[in-house]
Formats: C-alpha cells, structure tokens, sequence
C-alpha cells in the first residue's frame, strides 16, 4: 500500500498552537521570554517563495550517520511542504545568494555560543540567528530530534501511522523567530507493539522510519545509537548467566528450593520459563553471575565483525546511562524465588515479598562487575513477587529497577493517580524513594496474532498523559508499554501507541489536542464522526465503577451491555457514511467497527438474556458485515503474504465457528434458548486447541504441552471439577471411576454451581489438563437474592479418554480430550 499524506488545514494548525501553548519545563522545550511592551512587528523566516527555495541546508564537515539522515529528512520535507528543492552543501561551501539551515555540529553554531560538552545525547537546540537558522544537538540523536522538532511542532508535520503521515501544503513557507532547547523526557522510551506480527508486509518497511521520526528509541535503530540493552531483547536472565546445564549436577545448592522442600533448575530447555529460580541468598551464585556477565561483555566484540566499534561506541555515548544495562531477571510465570530458610528469613526482615532478597543479590553482583565494567548497570525486574519496595535496604547506583505495574493488578485505562489503582501508586511511590534508577514496565491491551473475543475499549490519551506526568514528577528515567498488536481485539490501537510516544517524549503535550491532530491526519473526512465515537467512549472507560484489568474476562466490562454496542456501531456507520468507499478513511473506520461488531457476534445470546430484548437487527446481518470489513482489514492492513495468509485461514476458521450452529444433545433440544448457553471450540482456550474429528466442530482442547503427563499421571478415577478463579469457590466435582470402551466422547454431568467472572472446569487436578471458561455466561448480580440468582446453572462436560490407561488393550496414546461444556439454567 502507498502512504498518504494529508494536507494540513488551518484547524490544525491552530490545534498545533494550542499543543505548544505553555509548553516547557523540565525534560523539554525552553523558550525565550516575550517583551511585555509592544514592538516591532517580529522579523520572520521565509524558506521559501511561490515553491522557490530561499535557503540551502548546511551541513557539518564531519556528519555522524544520524546527523547526515537530518539532513536528508529535513530537505526531503522542506521539499514536500513547498515544492521547492533545497540544496544541501558542507560547511565552508559558498551559501551563493542563499540564507543557511545549519544542521550538525557546526562552525556556525559554536561561534554562537552552542557548547556541545553541555548536550546530552538526544538534547536539541533550535535558534534562529539573523535570517538563518541553527538545527542542532548532543551526539548521536539531538541533531536528528531537533529537526523533528522543526518538523513537526513549527512546521505542522506529523507521522501517525505506519501508512498516514501529515504534511502541510504552502509554497510560501514562514516561520517565527526561533530560540528553544530541549530533550526527550525518558531514556529509554518504547511502546511495544510487536510489529512484526504484520509479517513482511509494508508495515514493518515503515514501521522503523515511524519509529524514529516519533523519536522513539527501539534496538534496531543502533546505527542512530538506539536502545542498547545486553543482553539485546532478553529480560528473564537468571538461567543464561547461572546455566544449571553446567552448575546443576554439581552445585544444587545455587537454585532456588521449591515449596516441598527440593532443590530444582526446572526445565532446563526453556530457560526463560523454566518454573524455578535462583538460591539469591548463596553469596557464591553472586559470584558466579558476574564472572558469566563479564566474560559476555569481553566475548561480545568478537561475535560479529565490527562489533567492537558499536559497542564501545554506545558504552561512551553520553546523556544514555541508563541504555548501558545488563539484565539480570527472574525467570518467568513463578511466583516465587526461593523458599530455603536463608531466603525466607532474610525476605522476612526486608519487610517484602522478596523484593529485598533480590535488591540484595543484585547489589552484589553489581559491586562485582563495576570495576571491570564500570559504565555498565544492573537492571532487574519488580515483577509478581518483587514488585512491593523493600524496608532496610536499597538499590546502589548501579543497580536499575524495572517496576512492572502488573496487568491483573492495575487497570490501565484509568491512571494510576485514579482511586482504582491507590495500591499500584503506593508501590511505585515506594520504589521512587529509595532507587536511584527507576524505570517502568507498563501492561495496556495486550492482544494475540489470531481472532479473539474483542470489547470497545483502549488506553485513553487522557490516561498515558497523566501517567506520564506522574512519572516524570517521581524521577522515572525510562518507560516501556507493552501493547501488542491485535487483528480484532483493540480500539484505537494506533491513537494509543502515536499518543504514547509523543507523551514519552514530551508530558506537557495537551492529551484533547494529541487527539484532534490524530483524528484529523488518520480518519479524515470521518474525523468529526469518529471523535464523537472516541468521547462516548472514553467516558464509559473512565467512568467504570468496578476495576478493569487486562487479563479479566471481557464480559467483567460492566459498561458493555446492548444499548452501549448499539450506540457504538451507530456512531461508526455515521462514520462509515462520511468516508469514501475504497479509501483509506473507511479502512481505518472499519478498524474500529471490526472491534464492535466481534463483540456483538461473541456475546450475542448473553446481551439479549441480560437485556430481557432482541436487537434489532439479525446475527446474520452483522456476521455479513464483519466478513466485509474483516477482509477489507486484510486486503489494507499491509501484511505480507505469509501472514495474511495465515489471517485468511484464522478469519474463515471464526467465521465457520459464528455461522454453524452446533446441534445441542436431544436432552437440551427442547429447552428454551435463554436457559442453554453452549461453550463449543469458539469459547474453548485457543492456546490448546487441536484438530480432531471426533469432536464437535473437529477441533478439542487438550493438556498445556508444559505439563509433562507419563503413565502415573494417567490414571482412574479421573477428577472433574469446577472452581471459582475469581470467588476463590471450589464447586461440585465428579471423579470418574469406569470409561467407556469406545474412546469417544461422552457427556458428564459435574453439578450445579453459581458461577462468578472466571468459574472455569478443571481436569486432571490441574490448570494444564483441558479445561474451559465460563465467562462468557456470568450476570452481574451485586445485591441480588439467591433465588433469583442468574448464575446458578447444572454444568456439564464433554470428554474423550484414549490409551490403556483408561480402556484395557487400547493402542493409542493415553490422552484427555475436551470439545465442549454446557450451562443449564434450573427452572
């Protein structure tokens, strides 16, 4: 797909006034004061006239690799804002007529009092100078983040998307007198959208270019000296550093003792992950830690050719302290380090989880690697059981904490300022007083490759804007936003992530403001229409009574009832109606409707029983229109084959599951549709379906991969249970004692139970065997009498078991198939 630009209009620009209305202070722009008598109408800057060029872009003599892509992007603008072509010469070159865009480390600049040994790596200055102007900065990214600077908040361009960038027309090109100076507020700074699950597609051609241009740091723009971690890409690092292939066998004793007792490494083939950690509390493991990072750090120049320069390079980069760290982090998905009794005991006295324990260790091997590495930091995670600050202890100052603001105890579409996340904010506000180096690892929406059941909801800009501001107010150095890209699930996906990192690089941005420019740039002549869509609902988001965490059930969105989506899907056909057919306006509008309509589509039956109506339009009206707009997302959304192949075999596979209806068994038949609700392969855990043609559908779930079952493990009489995740109710359970022969899959009947926002089937005594949600099928019912109670339903399960396990002289494997569970509602 070709990239559009967008002409800019006076309304932008006077929203882009707005933004800079009062903008200033700490980590940004200073600006000189105005007189307060009246003066001399100001003398202005004219690049250009009738879309002749009136400058020359001059260039220092010995230009870094960004300070030459400066260069290259500001006449390669200038030229699309006038028409005109600006020459680009090196300093020392005759000017010939022409006034002087200086751009670099210049001659110019010093001799007008611009002293680089002041400049931080990414801080810029703006001057204008008689009738030239001076664009430079600290090396090795202010120069190229002064001309965005120019760009964008003087000359009103904007790069929204990877497929929409604004660019004003006006061959009579004129500025103001400039004299500013200013640097991104936190280093390092990304929101991470896994941008290649877009596959080869034109996306990621443009993604790397967006990037930059939005001043955002990201590991593969190193050439412009980018986010640099080691090592690069990797957190959960405690089995690279401490191998138990190699220490295991030998030296138990440095990993972490399980809660029985045992010592453990887990499993060693999936380090990150392995399900155990480290003994911290065994002050040789400290020890062998840090020789393991330092032989990294001194194997590292030999790993690829010219590795060397660029990592002596970044080492002594200044103003980027905090980009020079070595990760040292838990392993991940445990909730614990280590229970031996020197752990417990000192995670006791630090008044923590066991934060303390591992503030302690990481200390240590700091002390360790700093006089052989002494720009090199520490960084580890506050992650599950080390996000709570520690008493009696801190951080050294080579030691930086990563706090993960944790998705099932945070609600990321409120603030952390907001009443709902009091206890998050008193966490951080811990770790801001006694950390030197604090940086932030924030959870938003995060969305999966394949469809999934979606609900209208996003992360204001109004939220990241006040977040942003409270981190800078409490010394946080760098940010992280984990956001992934989702085909169905997310609103306003690509607002969230541009506003994002216009916030990170500057807090006092205006959030209503940020918003307009992207209305405007991104859905055009549906601006208006879709604005509209964005403040009904923000104010649904933010006025939820209840918390809402990412990794809750949608159906826990209380807000999201029929009436809500009906308003939603009117306001985008309005918007619909206002963009051109084919354009890249109605694409973008479809974006959003694909959202409304898949949660239409996955709770229909549930909104007219809760509703006590029907909608007034069929499920085959909107399943029609989400088939349009879906492959309408999939012939625009710039994916390489590949992937829009694999979108392509994923969008019919939903579609089949939306449009079959799956008989019920003959006992259900008869019974009216409100007291059924069916949880067939569609509302089964994607992440362990299989195929199967013994199943309902021809697809089954089966045990997690990670949960290694032999023989002993598969075994009669088979448990089947129900629990409350959610109440922390355990409900009826069965326990099979015979099979039947035939290996095929039969109906039990579990029990009834009152099911609350997460009640979901165990099997196998285990989260890891096949089991399902019952989400989809909870009523809100705060106060209500239990004879009314509307989540009172007789649970039944289908299964399959083969193998010898479960019927004698069979030859297949043993295995545990589920494809379906059904609620009954007693009369």
């Amino acid at each position: 797909m070709n990239r559009y630009s967008v002409v800019a209009c006076a309304a932008a620009a006077l929203i882009l006034a707005a933004m800079m209305t009062g903008v200033g202070g700490c980590g940004r722009t200073e600006t000189t004061a105005k007189p307060e008598k009246p003066a001399i109408p100001e003398k202005k800057l004219q690049f250009a006239r009738g879309g002749e060029s009136l400058y020359a872009i001059v260039q220092g003599k010995s230009p870094l690799a960004a300070e030459e892509l400066a260069v290259k992007e500001l006449g390669d603008y200038l030229g699309k804002i006038t028409g005109a072509k600006f020459k680009v010469i090196t300093e020392g070159e005759p000017l010939t007529g022409l006034h002087g865009i200086y751009v670099g480390q210049t001659g110019f600049a010093v001799s007008h009092g611009i002293d680089y040994e002041k400049l931080g790596d990414e801080e810029w200055v703006l001057r204008s100078v008689g009738d030239d102007l001076i664009i430079t900065g600290g090396r090795q990214r202010g120069t190229l983040y002064g001309v965005y600077e120019f760009l964008e908040y003087e000359l009103g361009c904007h790069w929204l998307a990877w497929d929409t960038e604004v660019v004003p027309n006006n061959p009579d090109l004129t500025v103001g007198r400039i004299d500013k100076r200013g640097k991104p507020a936190f280093v390092p700074r990304e929101t991470g959208i896994q941008h290649w699950n877009w596959g080869t597609g034109e996306v990621n051609k443009s993604f790397a270019e967006l990037s930059v241009r939005n001043r955002q740091q990201q590991t593969w723009n190193d050439k412009i000296g980018g986010f640099f971690s080691l090592p690069p890409g990797k957190m959960h690092t405690f089995y690279d550093f401490v191998d138990p292939k190699k220490w295991f066998a030998e030296h138990p004793e440095y990993f972490s003792m399980t809660k029985a007792g045992l010592r453990s490494c887990g499993n060693i083939d999936n380090p990150s992950t392995a399900g155990t950690q480290l003994c911290l509390s065994n002050p040789e493991v400290a020890k062998v830690m840090a020789a393991s990072i330092i032989k990294y750090l001194n194997e590292i120049p030999d790993r690829k050719p010219g590795e060397r320069d660029r990592f002596e390079r970044l080492i002594k980069a200044a103003g980027n302290d905090n980009g020079h760290v070595v990760a040292v982090g838990l392993t991940d998905n445990l909730s614990y380090i280590c229970k031996c009794p020197k752990c417990v005991e000192f995670s006791k006295r630090t008044g923590s989880d066991e934060s303390g324990l591992l503030i302690d260790f990481c200390n240590r091997v700091a002390d360790l690697v700093k006089p052989e590495y002494p720009d090199i930091k520490i960084r580890t995670l506050s992650y599950v059981n080390t996000d709570t600050p520690p008493t009696g202890i801190r951080p050294n100052d080579s030691v930086v904490v990563w706090w993960c603001d944790l998705y099932g105890q945070s609600d990321p579409f409120r603030s952390l300022t907001h009443p709902v996340n009091k206890k998050q904010l008193k966490k951080l506000e811990g770790w801001a007083k006694i950390s030197k180096n604090l940086e932030i690892w924030d959870y938003w929406d995060m969305g999966q490759k394949t469809c999934a059941s979606a609900v209208p909801e996003f992360v204001p800009v109004s939220t990241t804007a006040e977040n942003m501001r409270l981190f800078r107010r409490l010394g946080v150095d760098g940010v992280y936003n984990e956001y992934h890209f989702a085909v169905t699930q997310h609103s306003f996906h690509h607002l969230s992530y541009w506003a994002s990192i216009q916030l990170m690089n500057n807090p006092d941005l205006s959030a209503d403001s940020l918003t307009d420019i992207f209305m405007k740039g991104y859905y055009g002549s549906a601006a208006n229409e879709v604005r509209r869509y964005y403040d009904f609902l923000e104010n649904a988001l933010l006025t939820e009574p209840k918390p809402m965490f990412w990794n809750q059930p949608k159906i826990m969105r209380g807000y999201v009832t029929m009436d809500f989506l009906m308003s939603c899907r009117e306001l985008l056909k309005q918007a619909q109606a206002a963009s051109a057919p084919e354009s890249r306006d109605r694409f973008h509008v479809w974006r959003e409707l694909i959202v409304v309509d898949n949660a239409l589509l996955h709770q229909w039956k549930r909104l007219q029983r809760i509703a006590g109506k029907k909608f007034p339009f069929t499920r085959e009206e909107i399943l029609d229109e989400y088939e349009l707009i879906r492959k309408g997302e999939l012939d625009h959304g710039g994916y390489g084959d590949d992937r829009k192949k694999e979108l392509l075999d994923d969008m019919k596979r939903e579609l089949t599951a939306f449009r079959v209806v799956f008989p019920l068994p003959e006992e259900f038949r008869n019974l009216p549709e409100e007291r059924v609700m069916d949880f067939a392969w569609p509302q089964l855990p994607a992440w362990a379906l299989i195929e199967d043609p013994d199943a309902l559908g021809g697809r089954a779930v089966v045990p997690n991969k990670t949960l290694k079952l032999d023989s002993e493990s598969h075994k009669l009489p088979f448990p089947v249970g129900v629990y409350g995740n959610y109440s922390k109710r355990w409900g009826p359970k069965i326990e099979l004692k015979e099979i039947p022969a035939d290996e095929k899959y039969h109906l039990y009947k579990i029990g009834r139970f009152s099911i609350d926002q997460d009640t979901r089937i165990w099997t196998h005594a285990s989260w890891g065997g096949p089991h399902c949600s019952f989400a989809e099928a909870f009523t809100w019912n705060d106060g209500g009498k239990e004879e009314n109670d509307p989540n009172l339903f007789d649970i039944y399960v289908s299964l399959k078991f083969t193998g010898p396990a479960y019927v004698p002289d069979s030859k297949k494997e043993n295995g545990i198939f589920l494809d379906r569970a059904i609620l009954i509602r007693p009369e």
